[in-house]
């Protein structure tokens, strides 16, 4: 059976405030992207940085397994070898031997021209950056050591 009794008004429920959109503004949109820029160049610099570091060394194995006779196109120019000093005397000598971590009858010898770092001795762990020298492959003249504890590579 009909009714003749009008239908009542759907009204629209009232949403609580936080689900009702609002239009981002211009400046909200700058703002954000401005912080995701600000975020990127972080993230880049970080990763530069990382990778400007090296991370990655030259074992002294590594030299005295590639470098007997002659001094292999990868090993030119400079680079970073991390050992265990040996052989040096005191501050006055510029000569000292770095030796292997693992295998200490591996040594490499090293001229260091400028001051030593502090905590420099033997028996520590040091990287030593510099170049190999093309009469004798394996002697590194060096331009800069780091000294640290074993953790620390």
């Amino acid at each position: 059976m009909p009714s003749d009794l009008p239908e009542p008004a759907t009204m629209p429920l009232p949403q609580p405030p936080s689900a009702v959109k609002k239009p981002s503004s211009k400046r909200r949109k700058k703002r954000i992207l401005i912080v995701a820029v600000v975020i990127v160049v972080a993230l880049v610099i970080v990763f530069w940085g990382w990778s400007a570091t090296g991370g990655e060394y030259l074992s002294v194995s590594e030299i005295v397994e590639d470098c007997t006779t002659s001094i292999p196109e990868n090993y030119q120019g400079t680079i970073e070898v991390k050992g265990i000093v040996s052989s040096w005397s005191g501050l006055t000598d510029t000569e000292f031997v770095i030796a292997d971590e693992q295998v200490s009858s591996d040594t490499i010898s090293v001229t260091m021209s400028s001051a030593y770092p502090s905590g420099f001795e033997n028996g520590k762990p040091v990287v030593v950056k510099g170049m190999l020298d093309a009469a004798l492959p394996l002697h590194l003249t060096a331009s800069s050591i780091s000294v640290g504890c074993s953790s620390k590579y």
